[in-house]
Order: C-alpha cells, then sequence, then structure tokens
C-alpha cells in the first residue's frame, strides 16, 4: 500500500484513492451532461476522497479554425469558463516562457562561481 500525506496530515492510501477517483471518471463523470458538470463533479469527488481543494483549472487545445483553448475554473464557489483565440493562447504561452526563464535566472543568480558538469 503506497501512502502519502496531505497539508492536513492525514495519510491516506494513494492507490485506493487514485482508483477511485479513476473509477468516478469512468463511469458517473463520463455521465455528466456538459464540461461543467463534470468539472464540478471532479472538484467534489476530489473532497469526498479526502483532498482539500480550494481551486480546481482544466484547459483543453481545441482543433478549431478560430479557438485554440477552453478553459474551465472554479474558484471561491464560482465556476467560469473561458475560450482564447489562437492569437491569445501564444502570446499565453509566450509570456509563460518568459516568465519561465525570469525564475531560471533568478534561481541561478548565486551560482556564477561554480562550475559545471559536463
Amino acid at each position: 500500500m503506497m501512502t502519502s500525506e496531505n497539508e492536513g496530515n492525514v495519510e491516506m492510501d494513494v492507490t485506493a484513492t487514485s482508483d477511485a477517483l479513476i473509477a468516478w471518471c469512468l463511469t458517473t463523470g463520463c455521465d455528466a451532461p456538459t464540461v461543467q458538470h463534470f468539472v464540478r463533479g471532479y472538484a467534489s469527488q476530489l473532497r469526498i476522497i479526502g483532498l482539500p481543494v480550494d481551486r480546481i483549472f482544466f484547459a483543453a487545445v481545441v482543433l478549431h479554425s478560430l479557438t485554440a483553448t477552453r478553459v474551465w475554473k472554479i474558484m471561491d464557489g464560482t465556476l467560469t469558463e473561458t475560450a482564447w483565440s489562437r492569437t491569445e493562447w501564444r502570446d499565453f504561452q509566450q509570456k509563460l516562457a518568459t516568465l519561465g526563464a525570469y525564475y531560471r535566472r533568478r534561481k541561478n543568480k548565486g551560482k556564477k562561481g561554480r562550475e559545471r558538469e559536463t
């Protein structure tokens, strides 16, 4: 039995909880009439198995000539849905890459005197 501790220091059986979540996705989750119902049900299921979820984010890259991505988010109990155009999605990816490079530079700032192993 593989176990883990969550933030509340509650030990849980990772295999059993992941199996329960997968079973929900393949049964009740498949019967959800809309994506919104699925997202709400998934968040509820995470809480039922013992994960203290306050926010959840789902995104799907879609094959469409105008829309590139659809996003569903639950925060403070409110479900929002957004669609991004291909331009918005590309700009978002570029911002993420820039932000990632910034944090890598910041992380490595104090390591100038060290040699890299090759």
